[in-house]
Formats: structure tokens, sequence, C-alpha cells
């Protein structure tokens, strides 16, 4: 991941595959979680249930929430939005891997910075990056939550229902970025927190215990980022997402924080947290699995060796 890393090979040195272009990067993010996402939507949805009608009866827990969704609905619905969602992660993961090495090697004033970075200066790379990444996502996020949500998807005949319906009632492109605000807070310091953590971890593991690169070990770096991303943007994600869907009720993000905590109590930002840490840690893990596996791919047919 370092800019021009050599390795040994037969007696000389040898350019290793160039792997930190912006296209590699975004076709690795972006497919990995695509794929990551269709695997474990179904958390997403539970998740997204409990954060909209509170941890309590039929949603009180992960398992009762999933089984109250089949049964009511069916196993199909725990899939309910995938299309806006893997649109959604495309844009958002394609972006944000893509930008956070160069932001962070851009941040650094030596290759041997670069190796060993700094925290403020990785945290900082998350937070520009998933920003900028969050933003041109955030259209797609809209519309995944409210096909999650049982009450509004019927609201809509499918997804491309949902995104004409919500130009021409709410109040045309504007109506896209409803909740941007806290969407882009939530996801700009949930991406610093999960690839601040696992960028830590990959570092500490190769530097201090001696691991390769092998695009495997991002299976661990993974679950790192997903449990410290979790605990970080939990809070924020939980006012992101009834924003998003239920602009009446909670017509800004301050609203929605002072109507949360007169109505359930400050502890209630936390609704949802085992669904999102199962999710976050779940996700994560496959992502940058394959995100791994993909930018080696990616970069031997893109970059060359």
């Amino acid at each position: 991941m370092s800019k021009k890393d050599t390795e040994p090979t037969s007696g000389h040195t040898a350019p290793k595959v160039k792997q930190d272009s912006f296209i590699v990067g975004f076709l690795a993010g972006a497919v990995g979680s695509g794929i990551s996402e269709t695997f474990t939507i179904p958390f997403d949805t539970a998740k997204v249930r409990m954060m909209i009608y509170g941890m309590s009866g039929k949603y009180a827990t992960v398992t009762t929430t999933i089984k109250t969704i089949i049964s009511e609905q069916g196993t199909a619905k725990l899939w309910k939005g995938l299309p806006p969602a893997i649109m959604r992660q495309f844009v958002f993961s394609g972006i944000k891997l893509a930008l956070y090495e160069p932001i962070r090697n851009g941040l650094c004033s030596s290759e041997h910075e670069i190796q060993n970075t700094p925290l403020l200066k990785k945290i900082a790379a998350g937070i520009i990056g998933g920003g900028i990444a969050c933003f041109f996502a955030s259209p797609f996020d809209l519309v995944k939550i409210r096909m999650q949500d049982s009450q509004k998807s019927q609201l809509y005949k499918g997804t491309m229902d949902c995104y004409k319906q919500i130009y021409a009632k709410e109040g045309g492109f504007k109506g896209y970025f409803k909740g941007v605000g806290p969407n882009v807070g939530r996801n700009a310091f949930m991406n610093a927190a999960e690839l601040t953590a696992m960028d830590t971890t990959r570092q500490f593991c190769q530097n201090k215990l001696g691991f390769s690169d092998h695009p495997a070990y991002y299976l661990l770096y993974g679950t790192a980022a997903g449990v410290v991303g979790a605990i970080v943007a939990q809070p924020v994600d939980l006012v992101k997402t009834r924003v998003m869907n239920n602009p009446e009720t909670y017509p800004s993000a301050f609203a929605c924080v002072k109507i949360s905590i007169q109505r359930d109590g400050i502890l209630s930002f936390y609704n949802g947290i085992r669904p999102f840490m199962v999710r976050a840690c779940s996700f994560n893990m496959l992502m940058f699995l394959f995100y791994g596996y993909l930018r080696k791919a990616f970069g031997k047919v893109i970059d060359g060796e």
C-alpha cells in the first residue's frame, strides 16, 4: 500500500505491482462492498427497523426482528432495498477507499511516516474521504432506508418509483438530500473510525508482528474496523436514519436529538447497537477481504507489474 515499495526477487529488486491508483482503489472498493452488501443486508434491514421503531416488542432483538420480518412479509423482505444499497455502496465505498490512501499519504512527509502514520493523520484522511464519498452517495442511502421500512416501502412500487416520487413530491433534486447533514457527519466519522482501526491494525501487524500484506489478513483488519466503527457511529446513525425516514417528525438532526432524548432518554441513541455491531463486523470482514484480493487483481490488470 505504500507508494513505491520494492521486494527482492532472485537477487535483485523488482517493483511491486502498483496498487495505489484511484481507479484500482475505486473498483476494488465498489465491487468488494457490493458483494459484501448482498450477503449482509438482512442485518442492516433489522438494524433499520429497530432504530425506527425502537428496541421493544417484536423489534426487541436482532433475532425477533428478523423472525418478525420473515413471518409478516416473507424471507425476501430481508433483502428489501438491495438495489439502492448496492448503488450506495458502489459510490460510497468506491470513493472512500480510493481517496483514503492518497489523502493519508499526502498528509505524510516521508515514506517512513506513511508506514507509521500518526493517528490524527489517519483520522483526518478518513473524515475527508468519508465526507466526500457520503455526499455523493446520500441519495442512494435515502432510497435504501425508505425501501427497508415496512410502512414507507408500501408507498412505492419499487426502487425507481421511490426515486421518482421523492423528486416529484419532495422538492425535486434537493429532495434526494434530506438528512444529508447527519448522513455526512455519521459516515465521515464512521469512515474515519473504520479506516483508522483497519489501517492501525494492519500497520501494527506488519511492523510489530511481521505479517505480510496478504489479502487474507484483511479479514482481521475488517473485524477491527467493524467494532470500532459501530461504537463510534451508532448515535449519529440513529439520528440519520430517523431524519431520512421521517422528515415530518424529525425535520432536522437537532430536532431528532431533542425529541429522542425527551421521549426515550439519552441511552436510546444506542437502540440497534447489537444489529449495528453484527452488521458492521460482518460487512467489514467480507468487504476488506474482497477488497484485498480485488485490489491485487485489478492492480495487475490496470496498473501492470
